[in-house]
Order: C-alpha cells, then structure tokens, then sequence
C-alpha cells in the first residue's frame, strides 16, 4: 500500500487526510474511504473492487494490495471473484 505523507482532501468524503491509499494507476482516497469502497464491492455486491475513476485505464486493483485492505473472509471472496 503506497501512503503518502502530505494532507490531501479526499474526492470522497471531502476531509483532509494524511492516510492515504494510493493505486498503481495514480488515483488515491482517505484509507477509510476505500476500505469501505472495497469491503462493500466484495463483500455486499459480489463485484470485484477497481479503481472508483470510471475511465481509468488501470482499474483492477492487484490481490497484494487487496489483502491488506479486506478482512481475511472479505479477501478470499474478492480472490474467488478474480477467478
């Protein structure tokens, strides 16, 4: 997970953060925020969690990044999603 240490506002929630979950396509959120992003797409809708820019290019977001974000059941769901 890519943190990074300046205050930024999050484009969900609006605060100002310093805990930040960056992805691989450059897009980031408050860590809350895409907790919550992630554990309601695997968990509550069966859906795999991508980047929430709809015309990212890079939407998938790796397992390795997953895994430190979901609850143990949460992640096994989202790895049964990518197969």
């Amino acid at each position: 997970m890519e943190e990074i240490e300046e205050e930024f506002d999050c484009e969900v929630c609006w605060e100002t953060s310093e805990e930040s979950f960056g992805l691989d396509c450059g897009h980031r959120l408050c860590l809350g925020c895409y907790q919550a992003h992630a554990r309601e797409k695997a968990h509550q809708h069966n859906e795999i969690p991508y980047c929430y820019e709809e015309d990212c290019k890079d939407r998938v977001i790796p397992p390795s990044k997953m895994k430190k974000l979901l609850s143990k059941n949460d992640f096994e769901k989202y790895e049964k999603l990518l197969t």
